[in-house]
């Protein structure tokens, strides 16, 4: 339980603010210079490379808040 806290705590916050942070910049980035279709096509590989990163090394229960980062920041509330 102690090592969960720790983990929310020191790192997936961490990396949550920091995955929005570049979220907003890459999707910025790519809705300006792209047609809608590649950027949804685009947006569509970062979704896939997003579950992949969480399947290889993250803890299964930061899937959920790793996912709704990336959708907030690609495609909106």
């Amino acid at each position: 339980m102690q090592n969960r806290k720790i983990y929310e705590q020191e790192f997936e916050s961490v990396l949550l603010t920091e995955t929005t942070d570049y979220f907003k910049l890459e999707s910025n980035s790519l809705i300006s210079d792209y047609s809608t279709a590649a950027y949804l096509s685009k947006a569509h590989k970062r979704l896939l490379e997003e579950f992949e990163r969480v399947a290889s090394y993250l803890s299964p229960t930061t899937e959920t808040k790793l996912i709704d980062t990336f959708l907030k920041e690609y495609i909106g509330e």
